[in-house]
């Protein structure tokens, strides 16, 4: 068991957030010896999903008074990257259990080549719910790009944006159906076949 930390004392820590400093300019590095095995150095928290929900409990009343159930649609909410994926970012959401996906195309409001080159886990983020999933299968969709990063305001706040493209979202299965050859070549034939089925 490791005593107190005391100077001179050489330890193992762990990036665990770039913080920009607004007085000095440039960032302040916050660094943590707890989710590193002080012995070797190994890392006890990879993907910094610990490390983020420890984060998001801050503030949430006693206990960090985290709910179950999913947050409202359309809300904007504060929240730490959990995890990175090459297709979006897991946010850990201040008050909620349930982490939700800030997919590539909902970072920015223009094209972001690489999720890893334009947030870090454990950033602090402001996010917009645009889509939930249903009871049973609560999958969480947020945006960041309706959300000022600044100070959270709602920049969609008539939700038309966000409402289209959880639409899309939703409808992407359906897009994805099979088309024949046949009805892409020969488009009247099937005017043809729709008036008959119709007794035109």
């Amino acid at each position: 068991q490791m005593g107190e930390p005391r100077e001179g004392f050489d330890c193992w820590v762990k990036v665990v957030a770039l913080e920009p400093d607004q007085m000095r300019g440039g960032n302040r590095i916050r660094l943590s010896m707890k989710w590193v095995d002080q012995m070797d150095g190994g890392d006890l928290d990879p993907d910094g999903s610990k490390y983020a929900q420890e984060v998001s409990g801050e503030g949430g009343g006693r206990g960090g008074g985290r709910r179950d159930e999913a947050p409202d649609l359309y809300s904007i909410l504060k929240g730490n990257v959990a995890k990175i994926e090459s297709f979006g970012a897991f946010v850990a959401l201040e008050g909620f259990r349930r982490n939700g996906l800030v997919h590539i195309s909902q970072l920015a409001d223009y094209k972001v080549e690489s999720v890893a080159d334009f947030v870090s886990v454990g950033d602090e983020v402001y996010t917009k719910v645009i889509s939930i999933g249903e009871p049973g299968d609560l999958k969480i969709s947020l945006s960041m790009k309706y959300a000022s990063q600044v100070d959270g305001r709602d920049l969609d706040p008539g939700h038309a944006n966000a409402s289209a493209d959880g639409l899309r979202k939703a409808a992407a299965p359906a897009a994805r159906a099979p088309i024949r050859v046949g009805d892409a070549l020969d488009p009247m034939e099937q005017m043809r076949k729709s008036g008959a089925a119709s007794g035109g």
